[in-house]
């Protein structure tokens, strides 16, 4: 959940609960900032209206993603190959299926509510994914 970004959040009045895999320390953080700390995603997300995810391992990413690939009302770009550092290139790398389109940028929205309530379908779409059968989650680094 990135503890120094949820503190960041809490500070601006904008953070109501914490989650984190480990569930020791989404209580303490908790605890430090006196909000609430769910034990589980599906008790978590319902009825917030943002969801902020911090996760530091890539392959964590690419698993989240391609779960909720198929719930979403849009297409996301989802990986169809992946690959590990080597001494050649020391980073991991995906290739994504390209989706026909363009930017969303303020040149090119020419319906500002349109897109507004476009993306609000989107985003409750995200919130409403059950993760209980997701992708199981690599140990935090």
């Amino acid at each position: 959940m990135g503890a120094p970004m949820a503190k960041n959040l809490h500070r601006a009045g904008l953070l109501q609960s914490v989650w984190n895999r480990t569930r020791v320390k989404a209580a303490e953080l908790a605890a430090e900032l006196g909000c609430q700390a769910p034990p589980s995603l599906a008790e978590f997300a319902p009825g917030l209206d943002a969801v902020v995810i911090c996760v530091s391992a890539d392959a964590d990413v690419r698993s989240i993603v391609e779960s909720l690939a198929p719930a979403l009302p849009h297409p996301i770009p989802v990986p169809i190959a992946a690959g590990a550092p080597s001494a050649r290139y020391p980073w991991t790398w995906s290739v994504r299926r390209w989706i026909e389109g363009s930017p969303a940028a303020t040149t090119t929205i020419t319906d500002p509510v349109m897109f507004a309530e476009q993306l609000a379908g989107f985003l409750r779409a995200l919130r409403d994914v059950d993760p209980t059968d997701g992708p199981p989650l690599e140990p935090v680094r």
